[in-house]
């Protein structure tokens, strides 16, 4: 049975116990992203994510993937709009590890100034790759109309000015802020004793304290249209709509609808625009919940001499559109795992 525990300063501990299991997998979770920066800090959340592997605690760069590979294990993390999180597989007896290593990565970090600097290239360089793959890139161009002026509509990576100006002063602030306790959720599933868990939570997360922060402003879809022409052999086109939050009643079953309208081989889109039509090679649709707002997006890769025609919107047979009557229905269909 999964527990959700709440210690003194706020960090939220889930344990879910899979009996049987002999691995484990670890989520630090932080209500944090992207979408929390001003322009001045744009990117640094993810630089921050970054510069946190660098060393940590009394661990080196190469400590850190050391002693969780060395026990057969892996580490990742990720950042996105509106949530940070760090992951740890491994093996039951690695639990205690990888609890002190993330919990080292979140509030220990050694933010050396040589360290920041060269990160800031290697960033730089992340932002040119997103530039130099087409595909990447269409999309940073719908998000920044689909949320023109706002955090939601600027890229996770930043620019290169935004990532420049972060220092180590500056960065120990975002980090405090960013990873403050009361934002962050440690989960467990698999060979996990609760109450061990718990225990190495008080040790390794119980003790953190929170620093002031703000909440982001409101979202709102704003839209527009963008295009850049390049030299390429292939036309990449996103079109999105506004979408429900990640907390709206209907959620499920926009999720569902955008799977039924293209997402998979079955799907109408896939169907109707490549199988029966050949007008794009890559074709897709997918559902973005915020925690105030949503998008709702197709993405296409046609020839660069442009689609003949595209199929009429929404599909046949794809029922009322969101915002419309809701009469109850029923989607039948292959089952994708």
């Amino acid at each position: 049975m999964t527990r959700v525990h709440t210690l003194s300063n706020g960090v939220r501990v889930v344990a879910d116990p899979l009996p049987g299991l002999k691995t484990f997998a670890l989520t630090v979770a932080v209500r944090g992203g992207a979408r929390w920066e001003d322009e001045h800090r744009s990117g640094w959340s993810h630089l921050l994510e970054h510069l946190v592997f660098k060393g940590a605690g009394e661990m080196s760069a190469r400590d850190i993937v050391q002693r969780i590979e060395a026990e057969g294990g892996s580490i990742n993390a990720a950042t996105g709009q509106e949530r940070t999180s760090f992951e740890v597989r491994a093996m039951e007896r690695s639990l205690p590890l990888a609890m002190q290593v993330v919990s080292d990565l979140v509030f220990r970090p050694t933010l050396s100034e040589a360290e920041i600097t060269r990160e800031k290239d290697v960033v730089a360089q992340e932002i040119a790759e997103a530039f130099d793959t087409p595909d990447d890139h269409v999309f940073e161009m719908a998000g920044e109309q689909a949320f023109s002026g706002q955090p939601l509509g600027r890229p996770i990576l930043g620019s290169v000015d935004s990532i420049g100006r972060a220092d180590r002063a500056g960065m120990e602030a975002w980090r405090a802020t960013l990873y403050a306790p009361e934002r962050m959720v440690v989960a467990v599933s698999g060979a996990v004793d609760e109450a061990r868990l718990i225990d190495l939570a008080e040790a390794w997360f119980g003790l953190a304290t929170s620093a002031p922060g703000q909440e982001p402003e409101p979202a709102a879809f704003v839209g527009g249209n963008a295009a850049l022409t390049r030299r390429i052999e292939q036309a990449n086109l996103v079109f999105e709509i506004p979408g429900l939050s990640a907390h709206d009643v209907d959620t499920p079953a926009l999720r569902l609808f955008a799977e039924i309208l293209g997402g998979g081989m079955a799907s109408r889109l896939f169907q109707s625009a490549r199988e029966e039509r050949g007008l794009a090679y890559a074709v897709d649709a997918w559902f973005e919940g915020y925690e105030d707002t949503g998008v709702l997006g197709i993405y296409a890769g046609a020839p660069r001499a442009g689609p003949r025609s595209w199929p009429a919107w929404p599909p046949p047979n794809c029922g009322p559109w969101p915002g419309t009557a809701r009469p109850k229905r029923s989607w039948r269909g292959p089952r994708r795992s």
